[in-house]
């Protein structure tokens, strides 16, 4: 009868492999395939070991194949993934400096509106300021224009009252003159002694005096003669130059 631990089949196969959870490391579907087991008496079917292993074989290869496909897609991931935060940073990069840039766009557009707004208000002020300034000048200049008009009107006035003084003092003289005539003498008395005329009352004419209104001329003293209808005329002049100081 045979005594001891009784070893159980293919052990020698594991003695040198090592595990890692349900995954062996060391073996290969080569090794699986090529593995022989001792025969012993009632041992396992040979036919059913080698179908088995060929099976564990098979489904070992698909496991590492399956292995390598996820450790290469890892270093792809990983590659990728490295990729995204290179592209993640160099993003946060661009928007730090986007929103640095924007930020001191906005700090340089307020200023600049800031500025445009107080050199507005300025130049409004000081349009503002000359527009009063030229307003009192204007006032000034039309009061002296009004002043001046009313000199003129005053001294028109005058000229004209003076200029229709004398016409009536000419009119006045010229109805007496030559309707008085000399008395008969006797041809013995001798002539009278020739005596000086009458002095005619001093009647001087004002200077004429320039008007400066646009389109006026220069005024005259009338000195025209005296007709019969002299005095139709003089109304009427009289009447014309009334119109004209109003």
């Amino acid at each position: 009868m045979q005594t001891g631990v009784r070893k159980r089949p293919g052990e020698n196969v594991l003695k040198n492999s090592i595990y890692c959870g349900s995954i062996i490391v060391r073996l290969t579907p080569l090794d699986i395939k090529k593995q022989e087991f001792k025969r012993v008496v009632r041992g396992y079917d040979r036919d059913e070991v080698n179908t088995f292993l060929e099976m564990i074989a098979e489904e070992f290869e698909a496991l590492l194949h399956e292995r390598s496909r996820l450790s290469e897609e890892i270093v792809r991931l990983r590659t990728q993934l490295q990729d995204y935060q290179d592209v993640e940073r160099t993003l946060k990069h661009a928007l730090k400096n986007t929103q640095e840039t924007a930020l001191q766009s906005l700090e340089n557009s307020k200023r600049e509106a800031e500025m445009v707004v107080r050199d507005a208000e300025m130049e409004a002020e000081k349009i503002i300021r000359d527009a009063k300034v030229r307003l009192a000048e204007l006032k000034n200049e039309l009061m002296v224009v009004k002043a001046q008009k009313s000199s003129f009107a005053r001294r028109l006035r005058h000229l004209l009252e003076s200029q229709l003084e004398l016409i009536g003092v000419l009119e006045i003289d010229d109805m007496g003159f030559g309707e008085t005539e000399a008395p008969t003498r006797p041809a013995h008395e001798a002539p009278p002694a020739k005596t000086m005329p009458a002095a005619a009352p001093d009647v001087r004419r004002p200077p004429a005096r320039p008007l400066t209104a646009a389109g006026s001329k220069e005024f005259r003293p009338i000195t025209e003669a005296t007709t019969p209808g002299a005095r139709t005329t003089s109304e009427k002049k009289e009447t014309r130059i009334s119109d004209f100081i109003t």
